[in-house]
């Protein structure tokens, strides 16, 4: 699974066949969250939504009402908990009015942190203590500690600063 954002599409490549379907949005698509029951979850500009594979419609599971009318959402990962960890980010790359939320399985929406242009990743540790996050357009890598709730964020600190001639830190993989 991967998808356009500004192209506006989602795609899928069956790994067995070799065939590569592509599911056009109506809006830019930041991400998607596959589930275990086949379905398949979509970070619209400032909702979520799930896909139906079967004929491309999408429907609304929640949306963020709170979030800036020049934001969109960017990135996110799946926690222990089963919730999504999804970052929002200034359309434009120039305001710090994203935001990382969790929402939970019950669709619950909290607001973890704030403050970040373009948010990338979210990553968790393979032992789910800790979330890695980047903040693009600054090259800051932060580690925050998975409170005991694994929906709640603290000791928030600089794990990476990438110098601008090396790049822009992107989306995050963590190991052991």
């Amino acid at each position: 699974w991967w998808v356009d954002i500004l192209g506006q599409k989602i795609f899928r490549l069956d790994l067995g066949s070799g065939e590569k379907t592509v599911w056009p949005t109506p809006e830019p698509v930041g991400c998607t969250y596959a589930c275990k029951d086949g379905s398949v979850l979509a970070l619209f500009r400032r909702s979520i939504v799930c896909l139906n594979t079967t004929d491309g419609t999408f429907d609304t599971v929640l949306t963020f009402d709170d979030e800036p009318a020049n934001n969109r959402f960017n990135d996110g990962t799946v926690g222990p908990d089963g919730g999504l960890w999804a970052g929002s980010m200034d359309f434009d790359f120039q305001l710090p009015t994203g935001a990382l939320y969790h929402v939970a399985p019950d669709l619950a929406i909290r607001r973890a942190d704030a403050g970040y242009t373009v948010v990338n990743g979210p990553a968790i540790s393979p032992d789910g203590r800790r979330l890695y996050v980047n903040e693009t357009m600054t090259g800051e890598v932060f580690c925050h500690d998975l409170g005991p709730d694994l929906r709640s964020l603290s000791c928030k600190r600089v794990f990476a600063r990438i110098v601008p001639e090396d790049g822009l830190p992107d989306g995050i993989c963590v190991d052991a």
